[in-house]
């Protein structure tokens, strides 16, 4: 009869066999992952080129907000742009209180990051405004031209360029059809003379200093 074996032995097959499996589990599973990595470093890729393109539209507009328009307004640039992130700045501004909205713009130049767009839906007032693009200190600015982007912008920008022809008639709501396809084209790196839109000067309705008369101090309050 043979002598049986110590027990450590045997423990020492047991256990040995266990950490020879678990390695080749663990071998097996590295393999499996390794083929996963390349797929794995595209999702972050696309992920990271996401987040990097992500662009802020800023909204300005007399819309009021117990109506429909600034949900279908975002709405139309969310549906053309995944990437895109809607900041509301407000709908409340005074039918055309050019003043007012000329401030907020100049507020939310303060805070929002370059290559902002901003689309400033005002209905124009009396004349024959058009419907405008520019680019000003790496932001970019939509919107029918009554002269609040002097206001807001001063002397610094002088022309922009009238997308107008571009919007598929009179009457068309140009908020909701053509500035969220040309907010696209911009996304998507199409140059502007894509659009062959011709250069147009700003409305201009900058502020005069005061002066004095002889018998008078003539300026304006805003």
């Amino acid at each position: 009869m043979h002598p049986k074996k110590p027990n450590s032995i045997k423990g020492f097959n047991k256990y040995g066999f266990l950490c020879q499996n678990f390695s080749r589990l663990i071998v097996q599973k590295y393999q499996r992952l390794s083929w996963h990595l390349p797929t794995l470093f595209v999702f972050f890729a696309l992920y990271l080129r996401t987040f990097t393109l992500m662009r802020f539209v800023a909204l300005y507009s007399d819309f009021g907000i117990h109506d429909h328009y600034p949900g279908l307004v975002e709405a139309a640039f969310v549906a053309l742009q995944p990437d895109i992130r809607v900041v509301h700045i407000s709908h409340s501004i005074a039918q055309g209180d050019i003043q007012t909205a000329a401030f907020l713009m100049q507020q939310a130049l303060k805070t929002l990051p370059k290559e902002t767009i901003h689309v400033c839906a005002l209905a124009p007032q009396p004349g024959p405004y058009a419907h405008v693009f520019f680019e000003h200190q790496g932001h970019f600015f939509f919107g029918t031209d009554s002269g609040q982007f002097r206001l807001a912008l001063g002397n610094q920008t002088l022309h922009a360029w009238d997308v107008s022809h571009l919007n598929g008639g009179e009457g068309t709501f140009p908020s909701l059809a053509l500035f969220p396809r040309l907010c696209k084209d911009l996304l998507e790196g199409k140059p502007v003379e894509h659009w062959q839109a011709p250069t147009v000067q700003l409305v201009d309705k900058t502020p005069r200093k005061p002066h004095k008369t002889e018998d008078a101090v003539i300026g304006a309050i805003t």
